[in-house]
Parts: C-alpha cells; sequence; structure tokens
C-alpha cells in the first residue's frame, strides 16, 4: 500500500511505500502541479485546481491511460460562504458504472460538496453538478449491497437508492463522538464505521479510532444498528482524504494486520503536519510516521492511492 504525495524536489507527483519506505517519482501519472488531486475508490482521480474559482475545471483522471473526462466546472455547486478553498469543495467521490463496467456516458460521479457535505450528483458529460439540498453533513460514502451509503458528522447512516432519483431508503440514527468519520465494506461483506478521534476542537492529531459494525436483525422489519467491535480479524483500514480502504493484511507482506493507517483529513486550514502514522487496534496505541512523509505539505493532502483497472 502506497502514499500519494509531491516531491518538492523534482516537481514530480510521486508514490511512497510504507512497506520499505521509498519514493518513487511518477511523471507519467499526468498529474499537474497548482491541481489538487482526489482518488477515487476505483482507481480514479479526480484533478480541479488548487487556486480554485467557480469557474475552476474538474477533471476525471486515468493516471495510467493519461486520460480526462471532463466533469461539470464549480459553478453549479451548492456553497456555503466558508466554503473558501479547494479542500472544502470536494470531499469524497465515488464513481458509480451500470454492471461494474465503466461506460462513460452511463457512469455517474457522486461527491461531498462543501463545510456541511452536500450531496452532489452528475452523468459525465452534463453541463451543471446536480444536488439535492435535504441530503447533507456527509463525511463519507461508499456503495454496499447496490446502495449508495453516506455517513454524517454524527456516525448516522444513509442508506440510498441511486437510480432513479437518490431516494433514502433507510435511516440508521446515531450519535456517535469523533473528528471525522469513515465507511467500508469489509473483506466478509460487512459495513464498517471507522470514527477518527483528536485530541480536542483546536488540536487535530490523531489519538485513537473505533471501528463499528453495521448490525442487521431480521424481524417484521430490519432493525440496523452499529455495534462496536475489538478486532479487524487480521484486516487492515486505511482512511484518509480519499475516504476509507480494507485489505487483506496477508496480500501485503510488512504490514501488520489488525490496524488503522491513517493521513490527515481535516483541510488545509486545520492542518497538523506529521498527523500520519498507524494505529494499532489491539493495544490501542498510535505510530507516528517519521522522515520526509511526515512532513508532506498541507496544501497536497497525502491520500492512499491504489489502482485496480
Amino acid at each position: 500500500m502506497i502514499l500519494q504525495t509531491f516531491n518538492e524536489p523534482t516537481k514530480s507527483p510521486c508514490l511512497y511505500s510504507i512497506i520499505n519506505q521509498k519514493t518513487y517519482d511518477m511523471p507519467h501519472l499526468g498529474l499537474e502541479l497548482g491541481k489538487m488531486w482526489i482518488p477515487v475508490r476505483n482507481g480514479w482521480i479526480v484533478t480541479i485546481d488548487f487556486k480554485v474559482t467557480k469557474e475552476s475545471k474538474i477533471n476525471l483522471l486515468n493516471p495510467l491511460s493519461n486520460s480526462h473526462l471532463r466533469l461539470p466546472s464549480c459553478s453549479s455547486f451548492l456553497l456555503d460562504p466558508i466554503d473558501r478553498d479547494v479542500f472544502r469543495y470536494l470531499n469524497r467521490v465515488i464513481v458509480v458504472s451500470p454492471n461494474s463496467r465503466f461506460v462513460p456516458n452511463r457512469s455517474l460521479v457522486i461527491a461531498t460538496v462543501g463545510y456541511v457535505g452536500v450531496l452532489h450528483f452528475c452523468r459525465i458529460g452534463d453541463d451543471k453538478w446536480k444536488y439535492n439540498p435535504s441530503l447533507l453533513s456527509f463525511d463519507d460514502l461508499t456503495l454496499y449491497k447496490g446502495l449508495l451509503c453516506a455517513v454524517t458528522c454524527t456516525g448516522a447512516l444513509y442508506g440510498i437508492k441511486i437510480y432513479p432519483d437518490m431516494k433514502v431508503t433507510f435511516i440508521v440514527n446515531a450519535k456517535l463522538q469523533a473528528s471525522k468519520h469513515y465507511i467500508v465494506e469489509s473483506l466478509s461483506g460487512e459495513l464498517l464505521l471507522i470514527s477518527r478521534l483528536t485530541g480536542g476542537p483546536f488540536n487535530n492529531k490523531t489519538i485513537a479510532f473505533k471501528v463499528y459494525q453495521l448490525q442487521e436483525d431480521q424481524g417484521k422489519s430490519i432493525t440496523r444498528t452499529w455495534r462496536e467491535i475489538e478486532s479487524l480479524h487480521g484486516q487492515i483500514l486505511f482512511v484518509g482524504y480519499n475516504g476509507a480502504l480494507c485489505f487483506d493484511s496477508t496480500v501485503y507482506p510488512g504490514i501488520e494486520g489488525n490496524c488503522v493507517y491513517f493521513t490527515h483529513d481535516f483541510g488545509y486550514r486545520m492542518c497538523s503536519q506529521g498527523n500520519i502514522g498507524v494505529y494499532y487496534m489491539e493495544d490501542k496505541r498510535v505510530e507516528y510516521f517519521t522522515g520526509a512523509i511526515s512532513n508532506a505539505p498541507c496544501e497536497l493532502p497525502t491520500t492512499w492511492f491504489s489502482p485496480n483497472w
């Protein structure tokens, strides 16, 4: 597993291996200085101008083929006056394709936008983003059992039927204290909620994580609740600016299982350098990364990158 960052001396995007702690320049990725990139979980990357305006261009990039697909500009975003920087324009992004096969003119891009995390969506080729102002306060998104699942800043879960009109089918109410929530499907098919705990409202240093599993009890109707778990059973979780990923530790020698690896995820104006490391679930211990990667500039946030075409 690797961290995406930027090599200042060579002015080139690079990949940093957390296994051998080496940096690899990747100039062929098609990523430009002056643009911020947001990796999407299925391998695509969304790029946007760092000095963002309402007319800033947004592209969907395949970093291996260097092909670009144009998305609508920022002009149709529903934004709050507090949304002054690029980190609050686009937060989480996912691409939904019919039958899991990417077809550009039939694929849907779904994103949380702005400080309050309003859900936006568009088809590739559309002129404007669409949104539902009642669907907001989302920290993270994922696809699960054919639904779009979105978790709010309190840990509440929304199950949303994507087609034809983004209809909410269920809500799991929750009030979980955390600075950030992430959701991801486990290797065994369970939905996990990862809650990130920090030192306080003015201290974004990560101090711990809590992990919950969605409990679905069958009866006359399905009852859904979050249940805290103490072990990941050999799985590895990666959380950061592009959401959460889940992998099998046996596939990645040198990376310990039952851990949560994390990068900074609080935006430029709330950045704390060195907020990159690993949380050990078994003994509830945080170990921060040292060296060059720990000093990655806040304006170019490190993110987990795992292409899987």
